[in-house]
């Protein structure tokens, strides 16, 4: 038998609780290096930068999208205090609270997106 697996069988018999807080701790090192790298290529194909604000999308992911601070999208939506904001509300459940059709929320984005964009830049 090759001497690194009886080295491995040895501290697996010898420290079982160690070796399993080990493995616990690589496999949840795996999974954040993971979910790092694949949100560093999302974001680093041009194609998802400056999209024009559709249904599906939440407020974050259009901030992230035109890289505008997240409270700044939520401003030029102009909702109210009432309407709920669950854990990840995309636009048209956002309009359905407000009440009205989602083109309003979708119409704010596209004219007030650019010019908050161009207020950024500016110095």
């Amino acid at each position: 038998m090759n001497s690194n697996l009886i080295r491995c069988h040895r501290i697996w018999c010898r420290h079982r609780l160690l070796s399993l807080v080990f493995v616990l701790a690589v496999g949840l090192t795996a999974v954040f290096a993971w979910h790092t790298i694949d949100r560093a290529v999302y974001w680093a194909d041009p194609g998802h930068h400056e999209r024009t604000p559709e249904s599906w999308m939440t407020p974050r992911y259009i901030a992230r999208s035109w890289d505008l601070p997240q409270d700044r999208v939520e401003v030029l939506l102009d909702l109210s205090d009432q309407t709920e904001q669950g854990h990840k509300p995309r636009l048209r459940d956002l309009a359905r609270a407000e009440g009205v059709p989602v083109s309003v929320l979708i119409d704010r984005l596209k004219t007030g997106l650019p010019a908050m964009v161009r207020a950024e830049q500016s110095p």
